[in-house]
């Protein structure tokens, strides 16, 4: 499962790349999410290395561009490869017909 942070990221890129047919930008992160930059960059980096997005630039292009620049690429370069996080199933319960008696068996089919 998610962070609250990440999986509001995640939901916030799905549906702002959706209705605005473009990615947000920094200002538009921070005032959607209500966190600064380092935050947002912090969980989008930990988005990409979970699969959730990548960056239409290489690791290594991101990697120099922080040491040279100091910043982090524009949120406009994300692609996102899953726009949520898989369920976690869980197992259903089976009515066992097998047991209990022909009254009850009857019983559940007449309900529903």
């Amino acid at each position: 499962m998610l962070p609250d942070l990440q999986r509001k990221l995640l939901r916030i890129l799905f549906n702002f790349s959706t209705q605005q047919r473009r990615m947000p930008n920094w200002p538009e992160l921070e005032r959607k999410t209500g966190r600064r930059k380092q935050e947002l960059a912090a969980a989008l980096g930990q988005l990409q290395e979970k699969g959730f997005i990548a960056w239409t630039w290489s690791a290594e292009t991101v990697r120099s561009l922080k040491r040279i620049a100091g910043q982090e690429p524009d949120p406009q370069d994300i692609v996102l490869l899953q726009s949520r996080e898989p369920e976690e199933r869980k197992p259903e319960a089976r009515q066992s017909f097998s047991k209990g008696n022909a009254e009850s068996r009857t019983r559940y089919w007449t309900q529903y």
